[in-house]
């Protein structure tokens, strides 16, 4: 079975080129199929400054309730979805809110600074995920069974100093990891090797045209050798790599701007001119971007090139304008207009609702691809949260919590949950169970056993 050989071996048995290592995973999940199992994958999803919770939160009962305005976009794929009300971030204190929350929303950890020397827990050896956040610890416990351990993909145009300075969700030895705003970069990366790693700083853009304006096609430097393949593995295994080059070579397009690269691709967003690649400091740009990085997402987790990857919509506190929604004051900023100001609750409003219809393209797109009997979103588990409740507040309590995907089976979803006092540390332990890990017990180094031990009730 493939699966049993190293890639390179696999490339090598075949008499085939190293280019095209990134395909073969693509055999590993034919092997999967076979087998009837496929791994589970992690996408942590993240949006700044919060939400409005009075629009924000379901009508109903458990498995018998109304989407929200906010969250209705999300409707078609509502029997995908596990809202959760109540629970609470931990978080270590001693810092700016957003800072401090952007850290924390998605590791219960305590993040190192002048004015913090971590938490309780972080030399406690029960604990797992100390100084870590999910994506960042199921990328350390599942090294070596991918190319790469994470993704790393934003869209995060600050260009201020504090606030959304250093505001990244994703966090390894108590310190925040910036993204990877160029989804041109990430794509090179991820499938023509070049040496940047995912999650470092981007290369310079210039260098970057001027490498995709001197090759030829990544796709066609591989032709020869995709061409040689098809006569070396079954019809439905090349089958799946030819479904996987169509999707491949339409987001390079979208990305260098060439075949009808002027087209719009989005109500109110034209793609760049053709031979540019996409400005990802512009805040006009951003949906595009986001588009851009969701589908690098999906095609990594879909080539098994990778089984843990963030994608962050903007920084902490973030100081973006949204111009295609009408939003052209710094997002910050209107958070703390006047308590309850019908304007700020509106645009608090119209922007949540673009994220969730941005998270329902992703879902759908997970879903269009096929695994076994079922989908790769049956085997995803997402988490969507932000760094406060509400901007306005700055509160940690009653968080946005959003699971989406089947999680490989690991609880029910299409469910409405409400909790109330209860940690975030526990959510995080049920997604480490949902991941393959049973025996954690305990996560983040706010925990030390303070908030309960064990998933988080009811979930699963």
């Amino acid at each position: 079975m493939i699966k049993s050989l190293k890639r390179r071996d696999v490339l090598r048995a075949l008499g085939t080129s190293l280019s095209l290592a990134p395909f073969i995973p693509l055999l590993d999940r034919e092997a999967e199929a076979q087998a009837g199992q496929f791994p589970v994958r992690y996408i942590q999803f993240f949006s700044p400054l919060g939400t409005w919770l009075d629009h924000w939160r379901p009508q109903g009962g458990e498995s018998d309730f109304t989407l929200s305005q906010i969250l209705a976009p999300l409707e078609p794929m509502k029997k995908y979805l596990t809202i959760l009300d109540g629970v609470q971030q931990s978080s270590g204190g001693g810092m700016p809110p957003h800072e401090e929350g952007t850290a924390c929303s998605f590791s219960a950890n305590f993040i190192r600074s002048p004015l913090s020397d971590r938490g309780p827990a972080k030399d406690d050896p029960k604990v797992s995920g100390r100084g870590q956040s999910l994506d960042q610890y199921f990328a350390t416990r599942l090294a070596g069974q991918t190319p790469f351990k994470q993704l790393n993909l934003g869209v995060t145009p600050n260009t201020d100093g504090r606030i959304g300075g250093d505001c990244y969700c994703s966090v390894n030895d108590w310190y925040p990891i910036p993204t990877e705003d160029d989804p041109s970069a990430a794509f090179q990366r991820l499938f023509t090797g070049l040496p940047t790693p995912i999650g470092s700083p981007t290369q310079d853009p210039a260098a970057i045209a001027r490498k995709l304006a001197e090759e030829k096609s990544i796709l066609d430097l591989v032709g020869a050798d995709l061409t040689d393949l098809r006569g070396k593995v079954g019809s439905s295994e090349y089958q799946k790599i030819d479904q996987h080059l169509a999707h491949l070579r339409a987001l390079e397009l979208r990305l260098t701007g060439g075949a009808n690269g002027n087209a719009p691709t989005k109500e109110g967003c034209a793609a760049p001119p053709k031979g540019s690649t996409l400005d990802f400091k512009s805040f006009d740009n951003q949906p595009m971007l986001l588009k851009a990085q969701m589908d690098n997402a999906v095609a990594a987790l879909s080539c098994d090139l990778t089984r843990s990857v963030v994608l962050q919509l903007g920084r902490g506190g973030s100081d973006a304008t949204y111009p295609w929604l009408g939003l052209n004051n710094n997002h910050h900023g209107w958070t703390h207009s006047s308590p309850g100001d019908p304007g700020m609750v509106a645009s608090a409003t119209k922007f949540s609702t673009w994220c969730a219809e941005q998270l329902l393209y992703l879902l759908q797109q997970l879903a269009s691809v096929k695994e076994g009997d079922g989908t790769l979103l049956d085997h995803t588990v997402l988490l969507w949260s932000s760094e406060v409740a509400e901007g306005e507040s700055h509160s940690y309590n009653n968080m946005p919590y959003v699971i989406a995907g089947g999680a490989g089976g690991a609880f029910p979803t299409g469910r409405y949950l409400k909790y109330k006092n209860t940690r975030s540390n526990r959510l995080f332990v049920s997604m480490c169970h949902a991941m393959g890990f049973p025996e954690v017990e305990y996560y983040g180094d706010t925990d030390a056993g303070d908030f309960g031990k064990g998933p988080l009730p009811g979930l699963s």
